[in-house]
């Protein structure tokens, strides 16, 4: 018998920004957002670490101007947001060794690695009002 290496993700569901006020809280102040545990990885005994990449969604071509990723209401309108690997919103969360979080070590394949997601929406964005969505993959990677 062999152990092949092998990991999963999963995510604890939907990312939810709530309210984005363009008029009054978010005309100056970004909409920002944190999510411990949104993401969780398992993978076998003694893995001593993975990285675990964001891709930058269906609508990265429409993000507005200092935004990576873009959410649609499904009329042509885009509002622009990103995932970050820290607190201060300083590291984005992209899709390559580079600039993704690294996981691990891994103890047991029964016990899951977490990652918190921040996600930020630029202030002074001046779209209509709406529910705007984007799919993200994230990928991991050992």
């Amino acid at each position: 018998m062999k152990v092949v290496r092998n990991c999963k993700i999963a995510s604890s569901g939907t990312f939810n920004f709530g309210d984005y006020d363009p008029v009054v809280a978010n005309a100056s102040t970004p909409l920002r957002v944190t999510v411990p545990t949104f993401i969780s990885v398992n993978c076998n005994k003694h893995t001593p670490s993975v990285w675990v990449g964001l891709n930058r969604g269906r609508n990265s071509r429409h993000a507005p101007r200092g935004s990576h990723r873009a959410a649609s209401d499904g009329k042509g309108n885009y509002i622009g947001y990103d995932f970050y690997q820290d607190s201060a919103f300083t590291t984005l969360w992209e899709n390559t060794r580079a600039t993704a979080p690294t996981l691990g070590p891994f103890t047991s394949a029964k016990t899951p690695v977490t990652a918190t997601v921040y996600g930020q929406a630029p202030a002074g964005q001046d779209v209509p009002v709406g529910t705007y969505t984007d799919t993200i993959t994230a990928t991991v990677n050992f």
